[in-house]
């Protein structure tokens, strides 16, 4: 099981021992994917992040933490789905993703790398501690 199929399992037991079969008919999935997201035989889609988030009514941080952990998990493809993001922040997500695919390419040899690495985790966390209390994702 991955760390993201451990965590889904915890806030199911948590709602009130909710079995996966349960679970996913509350979220209209099927059990066969969550078993297939838990076990890392399948990528999370962002739907159903969303689904999860609202369902278990996550708080800031474990919305970060949820999301954070689900990509972390993936093994051969981030799915992003860029529906979710309009206008601004739709261009300065493709900005970031470009850059940091490209990055490792103009980095090797950088005799800067520390401190690009070091400006992408404070751009990280300029963006998590301005993240804005949100009561249900759409």
């Amino acid at each position: 099981m991955t760390k993201f199929g451990i965590l889904l399992k915890l806030l199911r037991v948590g709602k009130g021992n909710f079995t996966q079969d349960a679970l996913a008919g509350e979220l209209d999935y099927s059990s066969s994917y969550l078993s297939a997201i838990s076990n890392g035989k399948a990528e999370p889609e962002m739907d159903f992040l969303i689904k999860c988030i609202n369902y278990f009514k996550l708080n800031k941080e474990e919305t970060i933490n949820f999301i954070f952990t689900a990509f972390s998990s993936c093994n051969k493809k981030l799915v992003l789905d860029v529906s979710y993001f309009t206008g601004k922040r739709k261009e300065q997500l493709i900005k970031a993703i470009t850059t940091l695919l490209l990055m490792p390419d103009f980095t090797v040899y950088d005799q800067n790398k520390a401190r690009i690495e070091e400006s992408i985790e404070d751009m990280y966390e300029i963006l998590i501690n301005s993240f804005i209390e949100v009561k249900e994702f759409t």
